[in-house]
């Protein structure tokens, strides 16, 4: 990836369709090569998993490709712990699109 990948939440997913981002979320439940997180914002997505995907924690990264407002692509993954607040995660996420300049490219941001 030679630029940033914007941090989204599922609130956020409708207007990066056919982009890749980044999500954190709480992994629910794993079946076959699906998986179902709720994201920070609370929202369930569905998750797509690459063949080579180990994800284990409670919490998980999924950097990954929009494929509509529901679903995600998984490229990679990552374990991150289950010691995560993910209402302050979300907050970030916000904050993250309110002041674009300083976390992403600015065509990356997109308003609610």
């Amino acid at each position: 990836m030679d630029r940033p990948t914007p941090r989204i939440n599922s609130k956020r997913m409708q207007y990066y369709v056919g982009q890749v981002v980044r999500m954190t979320g709480k992994l629910l439940r794993v079946n076959g090569d699906t998986a179902i997180i709720e994201s920070t914002d609370g929202g369930n997505v569905e998750v797509r998993l690459s063949r080579d995907s180990h994800l284990s924690d409670p919490i998980v990264e999924i950097i990954g490709h929009v494929e509509d407002e529901h679903t995600l692509k998984m490229l990679t993954g990552s374990d991150m712990g289950s010691d995560v607040d993910l209402q302050t995660w979300d907050t970030m996420t916000e904050l993250m699109h309110k002041f674009p300049e300083i976390f992403m490219e600015p065509d990356q941001a997109k308003p609610l």
